[in-house]
């Protein structure tokens, strides 16, 4: 009986995934289908838990940082934009084929970029803010004084310097903090640079398979819920038709 049950309830969803596959032929390109068929992965993204099984989602263009600080993200939107001519952090839609990694932002979903789309990726960092935090902010010094944005606390740690400081007049003063944020500056952009060079806008493929964090970007994009991938009829419909 139980087992006819389970029969009875899988057949049910049947048109429902086929409901959800006609949206995705009518609208995904199949070049991006043609990537996940080869890598033989999916990519997600987490959202707050939901109750659909396919939205329809039009990505921000003026994305706050939730947990990275303000002038990171303005720093790192800036170098992203001179390489690839879009602003990465405020406009990217970040997804990972790391389903480990993705449940940490909530339910996790199949993401499908409707339409045109353009992408970034480095194969060196899995996650950008958890790499600035543990391996800039906490081993280089120039970074974690401007993490504090206070440059009269980076003269603090600085004992020579605040030696020389100290015997100053306030003129003198004024232009050595001056100088002494224009060399932070200089190290933190040439960090930040250093950074974004990681990056490139090609290999799909490769992307998917590194299990690293990729930024899309694209007018609009499908969420699915992934309780399809467990489907024969899903993962064959939508790869046979490439």
């Amino acid at each position: 009986m139980k087992f006819n049950e389970y029969i009875n309830e899988d057949n049910q969803q049947i048109p429902e995934i086929n409901r959800i596959l006609q949206k995705i032929k009518d609208n995904v390109d199949k070049k991006f289908i043609t990537e996940l068929k080869n890598s033989g992965k999916f990519l997600y993204r987490g959202i707050p838990k939901n109750t659909k099984n396919i939205h329809k989602i039009k990505p921000r263009i003026d994305r706050k940082p939730k947990d990275m600080q303000q002038i990171h993200h303005d720093s790192f939107n800036e170098e992203f934009k001179k390489k690839f001519g879009w602003n990465v952090r405020s406009e990217g839609v970040f997804v990972s084929s790391n389903l480990a990694e993705i449940k940490q932002y909530g339910e996790t979903y199949l993401f499908f970029p409707i339409g045109e789309y353009k992408f970034v990726w480095s194969p060196k960092i899995e996650d950008l803010f958890s790499y600035i935090t543990d391996e800039l902010i906490d081993s280089s010094f120039t970074f974690k004084e401007l993490y504090n944005y206070d440059p009269d606390y980076a003269l603090d740690h600085y004992m020579d310097i605040k030696s020389y400081y100290n015997k100053k007049s306030e003129k003198e003063r004024q232009k050595i903090k001056d100088d002494f944020g224009k060399i932070i500056l200089i190290d933190y952009y040439d960090d930040i640079k250093k950074i974004v060079n990681t990056y490139k806008n090609n290999n799909l493929y490769d992307a998917i398979l590194s299990a690293n964090e990729v930024a899309f970007k694209c007018n609009l994009y499908y969420l699915v819920s992934d309780w399809v991938v467990v489907h024969k009829e899903f993962t064959d419909g939508l790869f046979k038709w490439i």
